[in-house]
């Protein structure tokens, strides 16, 4: 873990916060609730929804899971890589 105590989200994180719509076909994970060193398999962010909680992510898994994320939730420690990156090349190989 870099120690990093300030909550508020940083680099990519920030700007799509500020702007849910522009992270959709970005891929995502998040720390996971009950073991903080580990984190989620990669999601494809598929569309925004609005939830009673507020604005949300719909992403979807490799295997066909879907998970609603909430976008501005401090505590989920996001992390994104761009839909043209390592997964469609991985892919092709």
């Amino acid at each position: 873990m870099s120690g990093r105590q300030d909550p508020r989200p940083v680099g990519d994180v920030a700007k799509y916060v500020a702007d849910p719509q522009s992270a959709v076909g970005q891929y995502v994970r998040r720390r996971e609730d009950r073991a903080p060193q580990c984190f989620t398999p990669w999601a494809q962010i598929a569309m925004t929804v609005l939830s009673a909680s507020g604005l949300c992510w719909m992403v979807c898994f490799i295997d066909g899971d879907i998970d609603i994320w909430r976008v501005d939730d401090v505590a989920a420690y996001y992390e994104f890589c761009c839909a043209g990156s390592f997964f469609e090349k991985g892919a092709r190989e």
